[in-house]
């Protein structure tokens, strides 16, 4: 009997092809043997068929659980101690930094960018976004490919980032945007502008808006008025925009048209086709068509999210659907909207406050056990645990998985150093701090850049309503001119106590005046030779000091700049 060598079935005479497996018959073999005095090669080949589908089974599941996600924790575990900062991917790419400079690393933990650019001041988004990052080094803002290169010159004032591949820029105080290219596609004409959403950006002229298209026509006219504190107008989003008249709210569509009255005392954007609006200090929500569908009733509420929101009335918190069900409570200090699936929530432990994710039914998928003020991007979340920096996947496993006893003990070693530095850089800046306010310190500082006036009602007993003036002109840190002359209050008069040069000397808190035959409007002509000491306490007062006499505790308040002959008039 014939069997086809590849599959081992039993072919019939005549037969070209393997009726089974297509193999042609001329590739078989031969049962030569009696039946029943050796067994057939058929079950080899069953056994053999069997181990190869268990093969590729186990094949598939390392492939799907190792290669085929497009992250390695173990990888990026291998590199956290190296950097000082880690941010969540964006387009693969997640910020790092080393010190004060910025470089990226991939999924895998491979530094693709070396952390070789300076921090950017500017307020602007420093991710990855339609292939390019805003970056800074030596003094010069331009954009980077993911190859760390150079993308395109940039000569602009300004920037925020990427967005749907456009990027506001900013020369001479007017606004307008670029491509991915560089090219200048909305020229800077505007006073300000809003980046790009849903395919729409406003822009703002003499305080009114209007909106652009991706090619920089105006397709509704810079008529609207409502720009909000921050000089910004409403960007579209899910084919709304928000417009106020008369104190109200409502929406308009792309074309401009009001498509929902004003008539609400406030409404969010649009988020999962439900939009967040106020009557009388109460949260519902209302469908793009206008409707509310959900009653204002709550005392607040966040934007729906993958189906869901949550809502809170008193200190009950929970999520709902949008038929306005409850789903699920929520005993949490605080949460997120959903996110891939996932919503971060938070509790207050005795240190800080720490983060976990619950998924769509309100399980905890994810404990509270990380710092971080993240949601879930590309499959991952940036965290900190016991002060050591990691990611944490949908699933919970986590970096922290793969770090060694001896690596967990580096950082935490490499931790404690950099915090005990950081105590003693605040401490020196303290004592720091200490010595230049002490009030000697202080009052040298102050005088400095010239000579001051400070002036103090007399006290009780002396002519009510009368100025003291104290006159301080130093010549040095020890030597200076001082006078102390008494006006009326109507400044038509005055009498000099006394006046002249002479030395003082400064403790933390006090100042000493010796002056030695001092200018009186005395006359006493047995008085050759006398001196006047005056002693104050010298007080810090705002950004200077203020001085007390001992004598009378008067409160002398700096007035101003010292005038150059003490005896004219002061006004």
């Amino acid at each position: 009997m014939a069997y086809c060598s590849k599959c081992g079935t039993q072919l019939s005479d005549g037969e070209k092809f393997c009726p089974k497996c297509g193999n042609p018959c001329g590739d078989i073999s031969y049962n030569t043997t009696e039946e029943g005095s050796s067994k057939s090669r058929k079950p080899l080949f069953i056994t053999l068929a069997i181990l190869v589908v268990f093969a590729l089974i186990g094949g598939g599941w390392y492939f799907w659980n190792n290669q085929s996600k497009d992250y390695s924790l173990e990888g990026l575990a291998k590199v956290i101690n190296n950097y000082d900062y880690l941010d969540n991917f964006y387009e693969g790419m997640a910020r790092v930094t080393k010190g004060d400079k910025i470089g990226f690393i991939d999924k895998m933990g491979n530094e693709v960018i070396p952390c070789k650019f300076d921090p950017l001041e500017m307020d602007a988004n420093l991710n990855f976004s339609n292939g390019l990052a805003l970056v800074c080094k030596d003094n010069n803002v331009f954009y980077i490919n993911k190859k760390g290169e150079k993308a395109f010159p940039f000569n602009y004032d300004w920037t925020c980032g990427f967005s749907e591949g456009y990027a506001i820029v900013e020369k001479g105080e007017k606004y307008g945007f670029i491509d991915t290219s560089g090219k200048e596609i909305v020229p800077c004409i505007y006073d300000y502008v809003n980046s790009f959403s849903d395919g729409m950006a406003a822009v703002i002229k003499d305080n009114k808006y209007g909106y652009i298209d991706t090619k920089g026509n105006l397709v509704i006219p810079i008529t609207l008025e409502g720009i909000d504190e921050m000089g910004e107008a409403s960007a579209f989003r899910e084919g709304f925009a928000q417009i106020e008249k008369e104190g109200k709210v409502g929406f308009i569509d792309k074309s401009g048209k009001v498509v929902i009255p004003c008539k609400y005392n406030s409404a969010s954007y649009f988020w999962d086709g439900m939009s967040i609006v106020t009557n009388g200090g109460k949260y519902g929500y209302i469908d793009t068509n206008g409707n509310e569908v959900i009653p204002c009733k709550y005392d607040s509420a966040a934007p729906f999210s993958e189906g869901l929101a949550f809502v809170s009335i008193g200190e009950k918190t929970w999520s709902i659907d949008k038929n306005g069900n409850e789903v699920f409570a929520c005993p949490y200090s605080d949460v997120s909207m959903f996110n891939e699936g996932l919503a971060r929530i938070s509790k207050q432990n005795a240190n800080s406050t720490i983060a976990g994710f619950i998924d769509r039914n309100g399980k905890e998928i994810i404990p509270c056990a990380y710092v971080t003020w993240h949601d879930f991007s590309e499959g991952l979340v940036a965290v900190s645990k016991d002060g050591i920096k990691g990611y944490v996947d949908k699933n919970g496993k986590s970096t922290f998985d793969y770090l060694s006893e001896e690596t967990k003990a580096s950082i935490l070693a490499k931790i404690k150093r950099e915090e005990q530095e950081q105590k003693r850089l605040e401490e020196e800046e303290r004592r720091k701090w200490e010595e230049e306010n002490k009030p000697s310190n202080r009052f040298y500082s102050f005088i400095e850049n010239g000579s001051y006036v400070w002036e103090a009602s007399v006290p009780h007993g002396a002519v009510k309503g009368n100025i003291d003036a104290l006159y301080f002109e130093p010549v040095n840190k020890a030597a200076g001119k001082v006078s102390l002359v008494c006006f009326s209050s109507d400044f038509t008069s005055f009498s000099l106590k006394w006046s002249g040069n002479g030395n003082y000397t400064i403790n933390d808190n006090a100042i000493q005046f010796h002056v030695k035959n001092p200018l009186v409007n005395i006359s006493e002509a047995d008085n050759d030779e006398w001196s006047e000491t005056y002693m104050m306490i010298i007080e810090n007062e705002g950004d200077g000091v203020r001085l007390v006499s001992e004598k009378t505790n008067q409160i002398f308040t700096q007035k101003t700049k010292h005038i150059d002959n003490p005896m004219t008039k002061y006004k």
